[in-house]
């Protein structure tokens, strides 16, 4: 199949571009249109990765690959003349992809444009799915996206590099450095047992540098304080993490900033946004 596919690449390229995609094999059918921002697709039984080679391509969309084992269970998913912002939200759900990152553009006329789709996966290494003018790609190093929304911070000071063009659209948890510091647990009344102490040092690794001590001593007052509203004996990783909502909350923290917070050990390992060094100020790389 792999080879009938292979020869057969232009002339499904051409039937993308009339909006349309004939069946491939069997009960393999693939149809996606893209017009006046909004975004239509059916799709059965068609492969992740195939599905998202014909979104870049039919949609002029450069799409980036992090990791390199795309899920292999075929999906299907059908929608009609949907916003394409959550067009891809739903097509990234369906293929059960890790996370996303969206690069929008302005064109002249005022209108935001989809330019670039980075895809985090299983796997390691990087490569280029398909370039912006909707041609495959040999793999290369893949910068880290730039998105509409700038990073929120505690309370307003900044870890970023002034002249960074760094933003960040929330869709997962910036991989900023380990944290180095110490956490205060010495003030704390309470026993804290190795799993939140992980839960925790894992927590302020997703902080920005540039408030992690203040949040980490904020942290342990804030777990007392839940420990002595639930009488318990010990601070667990769910005090840690109900700590660290009600610490963004009075913060006044976006919902963006509030739904990249662990709330159980399995958030930990979740897939972060790379970051580059110069995007940090020096203090913080």
């Amino acid at each position: 199949m792999f080879t009938l596919l292979k020869s057969a690449t232009p002339l499904i390229v051409f039937l993308l571009t009339m909006g349309f995609c004939p069946e491939v094999s069997g009960q393999e059918t693939l149809a996606i249109v893209y017009e006046k921002e909004l975004l239509s697709v059916d799709a059965v039984n068609v492969k992740p990765e195939d599905l998202f080679l014909a979104l870049g391509r039919q949609c002029k969309i450069e799409i980036i690959a992090h990791g390199d084992v795309f899920p292999d269970q075929p999906v299907s998913i059908s929608f009609k003349d949907t916003p394409v912002k959550d067009a891809v939200k739903r097509l990234v759900r369906v293929c059960a992809l890790k996370n996303y990152l969206m690069d929008f553009k302005k064109e002249k006329n005022g209108t935001a444009r989809l330019a670039k789709l980075d895809l985090f996966m299983a796997g390691a290494g990087e490569r280029v799915l398909v370039r912006a003018e909707g041609k495959p790609a040999e793999p290369v190093p893949a910068q880290p996206s730039q998105q509409p929304a700038a990073p929120q911070e505690m309370d307003g000071r900044s870890s970023f590099s002034k002249n960074s063009g760094f933003q960040w659209d929330g869709s997962a948890p910036i991989n900023f450095p380990e944290y180095a510091g110490a956490v205060p647990y010495e003030t704390s009344k309470y026993s804290w047992n190795d799993d939140s102490k992980t839960f925790t040092k894992k927590t302020l690794d997703i902080i920005p540098p540039a408030v992690r001590d203040m949040m980490a001593g904020s942290l342990v007052t804030t777990c007392d304080e839940i420990a002595r509203e639930r009488n318990a004996q010990t601070i667990t990783p769910d005090i840690v993490a109900e700590a660290a909502d009600r610490l963004a909350r009075q913060a006044n923290m976006p919902p963006m900033v509030m739904k990249n917070l662990p709330k159980r050990m399995e958030d930990l390992d979740r897939q972060k946004i790379p970051l580059a060094p110069e995007h940090l100020k020096e203090q913080y790389r």
